[in-house]
C-alpha cells in the first residue's frame, strides 16, 4: 500500500514538472534539486522545445555537461511566451542556480527578469540572435545569421557559376533569423547580375509545410526555369527535394542550418544531398564551456561571435 502511494505521489510531481515545462539533466539526474549538494546547478531556460534550433541547442547542452562531474541542468520550456519565461527565470533565481543560460522569446521584454538574475549575481548568457544584445547579461553569444546568408550567397555563386534562377525558402518571415538571412543572401548576390532570386516562398521550418506552401504557389517546377533551391533550413530542403522529383525536376539544393555538438555533424544522409551547406553551432556547447570559465573567475568579453562554415559536397 504504501508502494503504490509512493508511485502515485511521484507521478504527480513528474506531471506537475512536465506540466510546468521543467526538465532535469546531467551527472546528477538523481539528485535533489536543493543545494545541500555542492555540486554545480546550471538552469536553461528555452524560448521551446520544439523548433529544429531549440532541439539540437538542448542536446548540445546536455552532450557537454555530461563531460563534467557533479553538474546538474535544470531545463526549461517557454512554448515560445516570453510571459511563462519571465516566470521560468525568476523561478531559476529561487533555485539559486550558479548559472543561467537563456534563448530568448521575441515576443515581448524580458530585461527585468534578466536584470534580476544579473543583481542577484548569476552570471547570465544569452544565447541568440543580434537583437538580444539589448537584454543585459553577462555574456551574449551569437551567430551572425546575416554573415551565415552571405556566405550561402556566395555558395550559390559558386555553384552557378554567376548565372541562375533561385528559388529561396525562408523559414518565418516575422522572426529575425529569417530576416537576417534573406538579408544576407540577397547582398551577396547582387553583385553577380546573372543570378536571378525569382522565387520566394515562407516554408516555416518543416518539410510538410514547405510543400504544402510549393503547392498553393504557381511556381513552374516542371518547366526548367529553376537552377538552386536555397533553403534556412535542411529540413525543408529534404521535403523539397523530393517534391521537386515528382515534378520531373533536379536542382541544385543550397541549405542553412544549426547542427548538434560542435563537430557540426548532422549526418551523412542529410548532407551527401545538397550541393552545399552553410554550418552554424548552436551556441549550447560554448554556453557552458564559457559558463563555466565565468565560474572560475576568468574574465569573458560581453559578446562572443561563433563562426560558420560552407561545407560543399565534393568535401562531405
Amino acid at each position: 500500500m504504501k508502494g503504490s502511494i509512493g508511485k502515485a505521489v511521484l507521478f504527480v510531481l513528474l506531471a506537475a514538472c512536465l506540466a510546468a515545462g521543467i526538465f532535469f539533466a546531467g551527472k546528477s539526474r538523481g539528485e535533489s534539486p536543493d543545494r545541500a549538494d555542492e555540486g554545480l546547478l546550471i538552469g536553461i531556460c528555452q524560448k521551446n522545445m520544439t523548433e529544429g534550433r531549440q532541439v539540437a541547442f538542448h542536446a548540445d547542452v546536455e552532450a557537454e555537461a555530461d563531460r563534467h562531474e557533479r553538474m546538474k541542468c535544470i531545463f526549461s520550456d517557454a512554448n515560445d511566451s516570453a510571459r511563462k519565461q519571465e516566470e521560468d527565470i525568476r523561478g531559476m533565481i529561487t533555485r539559486r542556480v550558479d548559472l543561467l543560460i537563456l534563448t530568448l522569446c521575441e515576443d515581448g521584454d524580458l530585461s527585468g527578469a534578466v536584470g534580476e538574475a544579473v543583481s542577484a549575481g548569476i552570471p547570465v548568457l544569452v544565447v541568440g540572435e543580434t537583437s538580444s544584445r539589448a537584454v543585459p547579461c553577462t555574456v551574449h553569444i551569437y551567430v551572425d545569421n546575416y554573415g551565415a546568408g552571405r556566405k550561402a550567397g556566395d555558395a550559390a555563386a559558386v555553384l552557378l557559376q554567376g548565372q541562375g534562377v533561385v528559388l529561396e525558402l525562408q523559414g518565418d518571415p516575422e522572426t529575425e533569423i529569417s530576416q537576417e538571412l534573406k538579408r544576407g543572401f540577397r547582398d551577396a548576390i547582387s553583385a553577380y547580375p546573372g543570378i536571378v532570386k525569382q522565387y520566394v516562398v515562407a516554408g516555416y521550418w518543416t518539410s510538410e509545410s514547405a510543400v504544402r506552401a510549393l503547392n498553393r504557389s504557381e511556381i513552374p517546377f516542371q518547366d526548367e526555369t529553376i537552377d538552386l533551391i536555397f533553403a534556412h533550413n535542411v529540413e525543408m530542403l529534404m521535403g523539397v527535394r523530393q517534391f521537386s522529383r515528382a515534378k520531373g525536376r533536379t536542382q541544385k539544393l543550397l541549405g542553412v542550418d544549426y547542427l548538434y555538438g560542435s563537430s557540426m555533424d548532422i549526418g551523412k544522409y542529410q548532407l551527401s544531398r545538397l550541393a552545399a551547406f552553410v554550418a552554424c553551432p548552436t551556441g549550447g556547447t560554448e554556453a557552458v564551456r564559457c559558463g563555466l570559465r565565468l565560474l572560475a573567475g576568468e574574465e569573458m568579453p560581453g559578446e562572443i561571435e561563433i563562426g560558420t562554415d560552407i561545407i560543399y559536397e565534393e568535401a562531405q
